[in-house]
């Protein structure tokens, strides 16, 4: 088989055969390039991170955390201490006992160097189905707030509280299960401040 000008016919005018093939190698020459070129551009920049969207789901979790860190912290700061052990172990402990109206005493504990008072019922009797002994505590300024609501299993717990100079007196009062922020039941023993 003999090869003739006549298939070179089929080629532009003023090119050969070998310009053709030298043509094809510069288009895949530009297409390496540009691989190149797109390596070379992101080598320049190293420092800058891919930008991804944030998940929507990563933002409530952000927000949860938040929210539950700040209530944590909310609490820790306004719960009330009950400091009523190192009150009860004062080196200056004036110890004391009341009667309950209904059944049971109230052992008192005051300390000056603790700046509290401490009480502790004893003997109560079983509060009423829906009712629970709670500790009240009324500031001289009027205000009353509520100290702990006392379980039938843990009605001997020791409750205390400080600032003695701004306390007027605690009451032990039967309140509706769970107790109440401002009692509504007559107190059955009154602790009075010094």
């Amino acid at each position: 088989m003999s090869f003739d000008s006549s298939s070179s016919s089929n080629l532009p005018k003023g090119r050969s055969l070998d310009d053709f093939h030298q043509g094809e190698e510069e288009t895949d020459n530009s297409q390496d390039d540009f691989g190149l070129d797109l390596v070379d551009e992101l080598s320049e920049h190293p420092d800058q991170p891919a930008v991804r969207p944030v998940k929507k789901w990563m933002l409530v979790a952000g927000m949860l955390a938040i929210l539950i860190v700040g209530a944590l912290v909310l609490f820790s700061v306004t719960a009330p201490k009950d400091n009523s052990s190192a009150i009860v172990n004062a080196s200056d402990a004036q110890k004391s006992t009341q009667t309950v109206t209904n059944g049971g005493n109230v052992n008192v504990v005051i300390s000056q160097s603790k700046d509290g008072i401490a009480v502790q019922a004893t003997d109560l009797p079983p509060a009423p189905e829906g009712f629970d002994y709670q500790w009240s505590a009324s500031n001289k300024d009027g205000s009353i707030r509520r100290l702990a609501a006392l379980k039938d299993d843990k009605t001997d717990q020791w409750v205390g509280v400080s600032s003695l100079s701004t306390l007027d007196d605690l009451s032990l009062s039967l309140e509706t299960d769970g107790g109440l922020d401002v009692p509504e039941g007559e107190p059955h023993v009154v602790v009075d401040a010094p």
